[in-house]
């Protein structure tokens, strides 16, 4: 299951939990059971498609980002409610997962900032002379990067307007590529994920083997 799809089914379920067992506190309150289920299902129904390989990965991510951001206004709101009536309880607050640790990690994800734009360092040839290794310079508050890449025949050919065909996913400042044609121009670009959001992409860098 995808670590932050995962994280999150996991959140709505204690908060889910935390309702059902104080249910007559919740009766004139505007969050409702059926809704948290709603969300529960969308979010297990697009990682099974991750999972399947149903849709391309890009559109599901891009989708799951969506649901991430509205359903942390939802949690937020949530946990108002619940510490407003339960607020001299901690006890009763961890019914719904907000123990120290949740709480400390909910307020985490809503401050965590958006990453900052990708600079590619440099495109170099890989060591064993097919691919290229690309190297991307560090930043903060990154849990991934996603990977554009587009190619043209013609290697003289300095620009190639993006947006290109998706590629990868990576997690580490550098990556190889060894799936290319030699005498063909390759541009790639990247941005860096997190889940609050994506950053800018980075500006297009091309190579040639």
């Amino acid at each position: 299951m995808t670590k932050y799809i995962q994280e999150q089914i996991a959140e709505l379920k204690g908060r889910r939990n935390g309702i059902t067992k104080n249910s007559d506190k919740w009766a004139n309150l505007p969050v409702k059971i059926e809704e948290i289920d709603a969300r529960i299902k969308e979010l297990e129904e697009i990682d099974a498609k991750i999972a399947d390989g149903l849709n391309t990965v890009q559109q599901l991510r891009d989708k799951a980002r969506s649901l991430v951001g509205g359903n942390w206004k939802e949690i937020a709101k949530i946990d108002s409610f619940a510490m407003g009536i339960h607020s001299e309880s901690q006890e009763k607050l961890n019914e719904y997962g907000l123990g120290a640790q949740s709480d400390k990690y909910n307020t985490a994800a809503r401050t965590l900032p958006i990453p900052a734009k990708v600079v590619i360092d440099s495109i170099i040839d890989d060591y064993d002379g097919v691919g290229f290794i690309v190297q991307l310079s560090r930043i903060d508050n990154v849990e991934h990067f996603e990977v554009e890449r587009g190619r043209v025949e013609d290697p003289k050919t300095s620009i190639l307007a993006p947006p290109y065909p998706f590629l990868r996913t990576v997690k580490k400042l550098k990556f190889t590529d060894d799936d290319i044609v030699k005498g063909q121009r390759y541009f790639y670009r990247v941005r860096a994920v997190n889940r609050n959001g994506a950053g800018e992409w980075s500006e297009p860098l091309s190579r040639v083997q």
